[in-house]
């Protein structure tokens, strides 16, 4: 079992909106970002910190929970991950069409990072 990185996308989202990602894990990285461009040369390096490091940041820093749950649980047709982000005082629940239901817990996770760094004013 290992921490996930964040994609290069959140990397670059979380930046944008205050995280600094100097100084966190690093790792050999050649990927594509979500337009599918290579955004690593070999053997570049890449700082992205893991999923929790900045689920923990947008929790103390921002108040923004981001909630993991698994579908299919109850009554749902559904099967595999979803992610609920919710605000002091405020819920905001993304719907996500069936398609989107994510099949491992931090393929979920990364969606509602990203869903919970675009709440974030800058």
């Amino acid at each position: 079992m290992k921490e996930e990185l964040i994609t290069y996308d959140t990397a670059v989202l979380a930046k944008e909106k205050g995280f600094d990602i100097g100084g966190y894990l690093q790792d050999k990285w050649l990927g594509t970002n979500s337009k599918g461009e290579n955004v690593m040369g070999l053997g570049a390096t890449s700082k992205r910190p893991t999923q929790s490091l900045l689920q923990r940041w947008l929790r103390e820093v921002h108040e923004i929970d981001v909630v993991i749950f698994r579908e299919g649980a109850i009554h749902s047709k559904r099967e595999g991950w979803s992610a609920d982000v919710a605000t002091t005082g405020k819920h905001h629940i993304f719907k996500w069409d069936l398609g989107n239901t994510h099949k491992t817990y931090e393929q979920a996770l990364e969606q509602g990072l990203q869903e919970a760094l675009k709440l974030i004013k800058k």
